[in-house]
């Protein structure tokens, strides 16, 4: 029989005595009031870690979906690739959802903390990241700037001109309508998004999170993301053995791409990136 550990301070009281308690005392906590330079650095960090999640759960959903296409013959595994579709595509969904949530409130770690950060604040941002390794602020700067166009091509732009919309901005809208219709809420709209929706906005998380990690944790090997993307696609084959998935970065190391990006200018990022990103990584 499993064994539950449990706070010795809550020992003594009943099931929904420590329910209650518990609920308190997170309601009862205060949201941290951060600096703004805390809260770039803080979401930078929550971008790169909610990224590697995305990525993995990314092939989980594109071999549970072709299963399902398929139909196994046997229930269980009909069973199997429903659920894992189900939990995939809501895991990057709501990755999306939090990643480029625009949100200005100073009680969460939102794009915002970025997209308005003043110029002292992405200075010290990179006298903070100079002090962990030995990049020069000129790199640096060019890395935030590159993250920070990023965000704001990703933006549901509010125009009569769908042209001015980038690719990437379309694809992140459907999947932050897929979030809040189907996984924050039960909603009775209809939402959808294709693979090729999914596939750019994790690529652009994941090129995001090899740069923060490649200035804000210096001692992660150059080839993390390739490593991890790899490893997700050869989990997700070893649940799906029948299926054949291409690899995102399989033609490329996502932060030597990233860094090659961040010398972009805007115009070219917007085409490159925020166009045509699933072309330059040969992926389709």
């Amino acid at each position: 029989m499993a064994r539950i550990a449990i706070d010795s301070r809550l020992a003594e009281l009943s099931w929904a005595d420590q329910v209650e308690a518990s609920y308190q005392r997170t309601a009862s906590t205060p949201p941290m009031r951060l600096k703004p330079v805390e809260r770039a650095v803080l979401y930078l960090r929550a971008v790169a870690g909610r990224a590697e999640f995305a990525l993995s759960s990314f092939y989980l959903l594109v071999a549970a979906r072709e299963a399902t296409v398929r139909k196994p013959e046997r229930y269980t595994e009909m069973v199997l690739a429903h659920n894992i579709e189900f939990v995939a595509q809501g895991t990057v969904a709501m990755t999306a959802r939090k990643i480029f949530d625009t949100s200005p409130k100073t009680d969460r770690l939102s794009a915002h903390a970025l997209t308005s950060a003043d110029e002292p604040c992405i200075s010290k941002v990179c006298e903070y990241w100079q002090e962990k390794g030995d990049a020069n602020k000129t790199d640096l700067e060019n890395a935030l700037t590159f993250m920070r166009r990023l965000l704001v091509l990703a933006q549901d732009v509010k125009t009569d001109l769908p042209t001015q919309r980038t690719l990437l901005s379309k694809r992140v809208r459907l999947l932050k309508r897929y979030a809040d219709r189907e996984s924050a809420h039960i909603g009775l709209n209809n939402a959808e998004f294709a693979i090729l929706d999914m596939a750019q906005v994790v690529a652009v998380l994941t090129l995001m999170a090899a740069l923060i990690r490649h200035y804000d944790r210096p001692s992660t090997p150059r080839d993390h993301f390739m490593q991890l993307d790899s490893a997700a696609r050869d989990a997700a084959v070893s649940v799906f053995p029948t299926i054949v998935i291409p690899s995102l970065f399989e033609h490329c190391d996502p932060l030597a791409e990233s860094l090659r990006f961040a010398q972009f200018d805007e115009t070219a990022l917007r085409d490159v990136v925020g166009n045509r990103l699933l072309d330059t990584l040969g992926w389709w």
